[in-house]
């Protein structure tokens, strides 16, 4: 079986896994849920509004100054600040590649993505809730409309997707003894979960653009 019939079949299960996903931070967002306001949530948040805010400080300066004259200095200021969006990706990357490397492991990798994606859902909607009346609205600019939320769940559905494909697999050649078929589909599972990791990376560049601007 070829690596594009597989994705066909398996590509289906992608997206009925970010489907759910979707449904699922949709759905605690919408509830009202007295875990918004816990002091787990509250310092979290509090968390990511620091981070976001040094990040923005520390990149707000603009790539080149027109008004220097010395092309030395047009270029150490460009360079500054490539280099710290280069940093700013690779932060978001690692760690998002962490949370992907976790999700790997049989079950206990699905509990913590949907431990994750809940928390990820009060956070957002308790930061909202700080800065505008329509938090909804907030959410759905900041959250629901950027490229990168879809890239990085279609990445982790891919991986929770394959993760629990291997070990259906598995489980089913422990049952029967012996290798079953479709366990020779292992390697396009793991090629798929590489796969998951250049989506994220592709998710962290779009992020990062969307922070610093």
């Amino acid at each position: 079986m070829r690596y594009s019939v597989f994705i066909k079949k398996h590509g289906i299960y992608w997206l009925i896994t970010l489907l759910i996903s979707l449904v699922l931070f949709i759905a605690v967002i919408l509830i009202e849920n007295e875990l918004v306001y816990s002091n787990v949530i509250v310092e979290k948040a509090i968390e990511v509004r620091e981070i976001i805010t040094s990040i923005k400080n520390e990149t707000c300066e603009s790539p080149i100054s027109f008004k220097q004259n010395d092309n030395n200095e047009y270029r150490q200021t460009g360079e500054n600040v490539l280099n710290k969006f280069l940093k700013l990706v690779l932060i978001i990357f690692l760690n998002n590649a962490l949370l992907n490397t976790i999700y790997i492991i049989p079950i206990v990798g699905t509990i913590v993505y949907v431990n994750t994606l809940i928390n990820t859902s009060l956070i957002s909607k308790y930061i909202s809730m700080q800065y505008r009346r329509n938090w909804f609205r907030h959410i759905l600019e900041t959250v629901l409309l950027s490229p990168h939320t879809y890239l990085e769940l279609l990445a982790y559905s891919i991986t929770i997707t394959e993760s629990i494909w291997i070990t259906v697999l598995y489980m089913k050649s422990l049952v029967k003894k012996n290798w079953v078929d479709e366990f020779k589909t292992i390697d396009y599972s793991i090629v798929s979960i590489g796969l998951s990791y250049v989506i994220l990376l592709i998710a962290s560049l779009i992020e990062s653009m969307t922070i610093i601007q």
